[in-house]
Parts: C-alpha cells; sequence; structure tokens
C-alpha cells in the first residue's frame, strides 16, 4: 500500500498511535480510513463556499463509485481494499453523504466523527458519539469545545469491534485535553504504558 499507518504518521501522529495498538492486518485498514475522514474534512473546512465544499466531496464520491483511482495513492488504496473485500464502497460513500450534509455547517463537523467512531465500534451508542465528538475537538486543537463530563470510561470495550482502537482513543483524548499531542513528544510512551498498565481493567 502507498498509504496506510506510514502516511498516517506523517499527518496525524496522535491517529497513527492508535492505531498501532490494533491487529497488525487491520492497521492499513483503518489507517486509509481515518487519512479518507481527514481528507473529507479537509474538503469541508478548507473552501469558503457550501457548493465548493459539495464539489470536493463530490470527486471522491464519484471516483468511489466509478473506480477511477485517477492517480491519487490513497483512492487507489481505497480501491484496492474494497477490490480484497476488506472495505465496503457503500459505507464509504455513506460516510461521504454524512460529510456532505453539513457543508452549509462545519460546525457541525464533530457528527461525521461521531458516524465514524459507531461504524468502528459496530454499534450506536451515545458514549461512541461522546468518543467521536472529543476526538475531534482534541484532533483540531479545539479541547475546550470536547463534550463533560466524559462517559467513555464506562464502555465495555471488549464488546466492540475495535476494542483496542477505542481504548487508545479515549486516552488520547483525556490526554488532549490538558496537552497539545501534536507538539507531545511522550505520547507514544505514555499511551503504551496506559495500554500497558490498564490491559487488565477491562476484563
Amino acid at each position: 500500500m502507498e498509504t496506510g499507518l506510514s502516511e498516517l504518521r506523517n499527518i496525524c501522529k496522535p491517529l497513527a498511535l492508535v492505531t498501532t495498538f490494533e491487529a497488525p492486518k487491520m492497521q492499513d485498514n483503518l489507517s486509509c480510513v481515518w487519512l479518507f475522514a481527514l481528507e473529507l474534512d479537509k474538503a469541508v473546512l478548507l473552501p469558503k463556499e457550501p457548493m465548493l465544499r459539495l464539489i470536493r466531496l463530490q470527486w471522491w464520491q464519484d471516483a468511489l463509485i466509478s473506480g477511477d483511482e485517477c492517480n491519487v495513492p490513497l483512492m487507489r488504496d481505497l480501491l484496492s481494499l474494497i477490490a480484497r473485500g476488506e472495505l465496503d464502497k457503500d459505507w464509504l460513500v455513506s460516510l461521504i453523504q454524512k460529510w456532505q450534509s453539513v457543508t452549509e455547517d462545519p460546525a457541525s463537523l464533530s457528527t461525521c466523527w461521531e458516524l465514524l467512531v459507531q461504524s468502528f465500534c459496530g454499534r450506536e451508542g451515545d458514549e461512541f458519539e461522546e468518543i467521536g465528538h472529543n476526538l475531534f475537538c482534541v484532533l483540531q486543537r479545539r479541547p475546550d469545545k470536547c463534550s463533560l463530563p466524559d462517559k467513555s470510561c464506562q464502555i465495555a470495550y471488549d464488546k466492540v469491534q475495535y476494542p483496542a482502537l477505542l481504548k487508545a482513543c479515549e486516552y488520547v483524548i483525556s490526554r488532549g485535553q490538558t496537552v497539545d499531542v501534536f507538539e507531545d513528544g511522550t505520547l507514544g510512551f505514555r499511551l503504551f504504558g496506559h495500554m500497558l498498565f490498564s490491559s487488565g481493567s477491562r476484563r
């Protein structure tokens, strides 16, 4: 794969770190979805006009549906994962449609991440929405917008699709409420320690 985890490390270190705690065979899949979400974010946040946002999002949708990689490495990887049955094209299109629904109101972009985290979990729940919302706020360097109190600690991690990923996301959120996780040079070490010493607390 041309993108995957290595590219995610270059673009968003916190997301790359949380992804490394999932099974190796899933890391590229998850990385590509994170990268996809970050691209959809840019499509909404960078243009000033709603129509331009829709055009950029429509490009991703058209490329997925047509199967045209358009010489874009991320699209090439997504289509490869779809062809191997590791990602569902309709699910990716549904994510685009969620981002399309907020083009008039980018302030609602966190709802897209709420849906994404719920999809990762494999089931709905207010606590999953909260993790998605808070993760988006931390990644946007707006921890002041995190919803409090944080109820996500009540999640039974062993009952969701990506327990290690979710657990690591929760730590990044709690850490990001006090420091800039992009500038925190000890984040990887601290996250590893958190995962190591709390590994038995949820069982």
